[in-house]
């Protein structure tokens, strides 16, 4: 649809609010992502590169297929869209500072290495824009709902907050006291590996195939006459666990590569944590060569993870005393946390990729449709190339400036094994998932942390976790909806007043100043 020549005048808001959607993409991918992969990195099932790869197309896929749902909750669910039927071009200039002001903290807290939640700052940048457009009233504090979690708004995100990380490492913690119960500390733990390996992989498949057809997919269902959440909910729960049987007996395919893959392994035995006095030797030639933007640009592809574990004889010391476990084993579950990984990043797409996207997606709607909105917004197959632009951003960001907080979970937070990062990306994996079927925007750093806290903390040993980065991480979430809020309250507020009367003059009715 076409805007006419009211709303024409306005392009200039839907191109910056593009741009900055774009940016704010970037720094969900420079600052969230690392949590889909932080765990893969630090464990070493995946190298760098593989897990751009995967990112690239599994933030894509989830983005679309799932994505569209938590965008719903996050443009339509928190601001009540009712306040703005008189002011429909402020609703686009409050999306559009929504869609910069949520960029430039997420790149502020990436620099100083602070693993903030995406979700946050968006509902953040909301609740400031609204609050100077409209006032608190306009604010969607507390709804209720006969749907679960029985509540909307704030107060269901807030509550979202303490439950996700908690709800995440107690997954996570039960799954990792499974595999170390059974498989782990078993005298013959590599063969007992190969034995719940498709088990496990069944169950992995069944529960992402259960969620993607019954929340990604309402528009196909519809067409088809399917109903994936009432009476054909029966039929939906035999093809997911169809399709969890279908990978376990592909995955038997796999059985020779991770026999080769054992065989190439070094005998048990404890690894050696990395001395700070081999830092320099560890470190690729090259890169010290490396200037300017090209030694930037290469730095997360170039980083040694070794090397940045023994810069600190804290995480050293950590990493050190961490329970070992038979090589040989960890080599299976690193293809069961490869496999986690795929759907962890899938998880993130739908979530994040949607809170990038979501303001846009809403300013986009006003526009193309002269002013006329709702509550829900359907903005039909627009949302797919409005969330390609979220995806490709998230993409960039991880390459360009993922590093920093992909260290700081996945190396510094606790010792991640491809046996442990198996635990926490299936943990956070489940509770994104749960969120996003139920339309709640959880946070992937709550998650993500909750899950690796609950694994670490099967050790036994407090000193199994790095509180310093749980400390800054917790800072993080407390300041990040105060500072995106007063940000976004700043730079609405420009251009507020004028546009305000420009919809008032034009559509004869709204603000009558004076």
């Amino acid at each position: 649809m076409v805007a006419d020549a009211v709303y024409q005048q306005y392009t200039w808001i839907v191109v910056l609010a593009a741009l900055f959607s774009f940016f704010t993409s970037f720094g969900i991918g420079a600052n969230d992502v690392a949590n889909a992969f932080a765990t893969s990195v630090g464990s070493k099932a995946l190298t760098i590169r593989n897990a751009m790869c995967i990112a690239a197309v599994m933030e894509f896929a989830g983005a679309l297929l799932l994505g569209a749902s938590v965008s719903d909750t996050i443009r339509s669910s928190i601001a009540d869209v009712k306040c703005f039927v008189d002011m429909p071009a402020v609703l686009m200039w409050g999306m559009c500072s929504v869609c910069l002001c949520t960029g430039v903290w997420l790149f502020i807290a990436t620099y100083l290495e602070l693993p903030v939640s995406t979700t946050h700052s968006v509902i953040g940048s909301l609740i400031g824009m609204s609050l100077v457009a409209v006032g608190s009233d306009c604010v969607v504090w507390n709804a209720p709902s006969s749907e679960f979690p029985f509540v909307k708004g704030v107060a269901s995100i807030v509550l979202s907050w303490v439950f996700s990380p908690v709800l995440s490492g107690i997954f996570a913690a039960g799954v990792y006291l499974f595999v170390r119960t059974f498989v782990l500390r078993s005298a013959n733990s590599t063969e007992r590996a190969f034995i719940f390996f498709p088990i496990l992989i069944a169950f992995t498949v069944a529960m992402c195939c259960f969620y993607i057809i019954a929340k990604g997919t309402k528009k196909v269902n519809a067409l088809w006459g399917f109903d994936a959440e009432g009476d054909d909910l029966w039929l939906l729960c035999v093809f997911s666990i169809g399709a969890g049987i279908v990978a376990a007996a592909l995955s038997l395919l796999l059985r020779p590569t991770i026999r080769k893959a054992i065989d190439a392994t070094p005998e048990d035995g404890d690894e050696e944590p990395v001395k700070a006095e081999q830092l320099a030797t560890d470190m690729p030639d090259d890169m010290a060569e490396k200037k300017g933007a090209l030694a930037w640009l290469t730095k997360l592809l170039d980083t040694d993870t070794d090397a940045v574990v023994a810069e600190s004889a804290k995480v050293s010391e950590m990493h050190a005393s961490a329970e070992k476990f038979p090589k040989k084993t960890e080599v299976v579950f690193r293809y069961m946390q490869i496999m986690t990984a795929c759907f962890d990043s899938f998880a993130h797409g739908a979530n994040d990729v949607a809170n990038a996207v979501g303001p846009f997606a809403a300013c986009w709607y006003v526009y193309s449709n002269n002013g006329k909105f709702s509550k829900k917004n359907d903005v039909g197959t627009d949302m797919y190339w409005i969330l390609a632009i979220g995806g490709l951003g998230i993409v960039v960001g991880l390459g360009l400036y993922g590093y920093k907080i992909m260290f700081a979970i996945g190396l510094k937070l606790a010792k991640v094994t491809p046996s442990r990062g198996f635990a926490i990306e299936l943990g956070s994996m489940f509770i994104i998932l749960l969120g996003s079927r139920f339309g709640i925007p959880l946070s992937t750093t709550h998650c993500q942390v909750g899950a690796t806290i609950g694994v670490s903390l099967t050790e036994g040993r407090i000193a199994s976790t790095n509180w310093s980065i749980v400390g800054r991480a917790a800072l993080g979430w407390i300041f990040t909806m105060i500072v995106a809020g007063l940000l976004t309250a700043c730079i609405f507020s420009m251009g507020y007043a004028g546009i305000q009367y420009d919809d008032s003059q034009q559509l004869g009715k709204g603000w009558q100043g004076n």
